[in-house]
């Protein structure tokens, strides 16, 4: 693996949404493991480290926000950056999961240069977080003062492409 390489958690109902991401973050030199629920996720995220999580949004059960909230209030969980991937685009979905704690949020047209920048910076950041504090450090409610967690290249610059920049590029859009 390559220095830069991260341990993602792809989470998606649609198989082929997790084979094609999959297959881009590998060939990328990450190492990925990929499930099809927010339960799921969860047990993976409880028995391993990441580096990062890709969440779908839209899952029956236990959806992304449902799992995000999780997430969150789980104390040994909520250092792990959480990377929101949907099919939604409205404004409401994007300030909601951010407003959940979701490190940054990307529509499932996303351009392969964006996603690979996003999965870098965000596993970064979180790996050095976890090496400088306390991955069980207290935080404060978000609507108080409170110690930032996670930084984002930008988190508003989300304009979708087609991106056949060598790489599949999009998941389909449900």
């Amino acid at each position: 693996m390559s220095e830069g390489s991260a341990s993602i958690l792809v989470v998606d109902d649609d198989e082929i949404n997790r084979m094609v991401l999959s297959h881009d973050l590998e060939r990328e030199g990450h190492r990925v493991t990929a499930v099809e629920d927010g339960g799921r996720a969860l047990e993976a995220l409880r028995a391993q480290p990441f580096d990062v999580v890709l969440l779908d949004v839209l899952m029956p059960e236990l959806d992304g926000y449902e799992t995000l909230a999780r997430i969150e209030r789980d104390e040994k969980l909520r250092h792990v950056p959480v990377i929101m991937v949907s099919a939604l685009e409205d404004i409401e979905s994007v300030v909601r999961c951010i407003e959940l704690g979701a490190a940054d949020y990307l529509p499932k047209l996303f351009d392969p240069v964006l996603l690979r920048a996003r999965v870098c910076t965000t596993s970064s950041v979180s790996t050095s977080s976890r090496s400088d504090t306390s991955s069980t450090r207290p935080r404060q409610s978000r609507t108080g003062p409170s110690t930032p967690r996670r930084s984002t290249p930008s988190q508003h610059a989300m304009t979708p492409s087609a991106g056949s920049r060598g790489s599949s590029g999009a998941w389909r859009a449900r």
